[in-house]
This record gives structure tokens, C-alpha cells and sequence, in this order.
């Protein structure tokens, strides 16, 4: 799956692999895969570092 970030101005990959990978460490975000798309593409906050970025979005509530 890739996600644009205008935030970011480019795509972001994540293929359903790496998807997994997140699910075998982080079990209660099963289901989440459209909060974690809409929080990539359009974040209330952007933390940035010199090798990572992050992407913090605000909800009234989700299912975690």
C-alpha cells in the first residue's frame, strides 16, 4: 500500500509484510489500518528527526 503525505510531500510504502511485521509486536492495533493511513496522510503534529519521522494524529477515541 503507499500513502501520500503532503505533509511529508511523497509517498509512503507500507506493504502488507511490513504491516504483519508491525501486528506480531503491537497485536491491539489489528484493525487499525485506516487510522494508521489517515494519521500518515494528513497528521496534527509531525516530529522530526534526522533519520525518522513521526506522524501524531488526535482521536476522541479508537479501538486500542
Amino acid at each position: 500500500m503507499n500513502v501520500q503525505s503532503p505533509t511529508l510531500g511523497h509517498k509512503i510504502r507500507l506493504p502488507l509484510e511490513r504491516w504483519a511485521h508491525i501486528l506480531e509486536s503491537h497485536d491491539n492495533m489489528a484493525g487499525c489500518v485506516d487510522l494508521v493511513v489517515e494519521t500518515v496522510s494528513s497528521p496534527d503534529q509531525l516530529i522530526e528527526s534526522e533519520w525518522e519521522h513521526y506522524a501524531l494524529k488526535g482521536y476522541n477515541s479508537t479501538p486500542v
